[in-house]
């Protein structure tokens, strides 16, 4: 499952890479997994320990979320 898992990142970038670019690719890989970690363990998915979002989180998403747009468009 894991070796399933790798092969999917490892296709999915090689996907958006040359639609995207690199810097803006490697934005996007990164906010997903933050944003995945903060789901994990809000909810207490796969035996994680459920901790409340908290507020420096929430901001932390935002600014990479504006990096992304300005990126993206400027």
């Amino acid at each position: 499952m894991d070796r399933l898992i790798g092969a999917g990142f490892v296709f999915g970038n090689i996907i958006i890479m040359p639609q995207l670019g690199i810097e803006l690719a490697i934005m996007v890989v990164l906010t997903g997994q933050l944003a995945g970690s903060l789901l994990l363990e809000q909810f207490g998915w796969l035996n994680f320990p459920r901790r409340p979002l908290q507020r420096n989180s929430i901001i932390g998403l935002s600014v990479i979320g504006i990096g992304i747009y300005l990126i993206k468009f400027f």
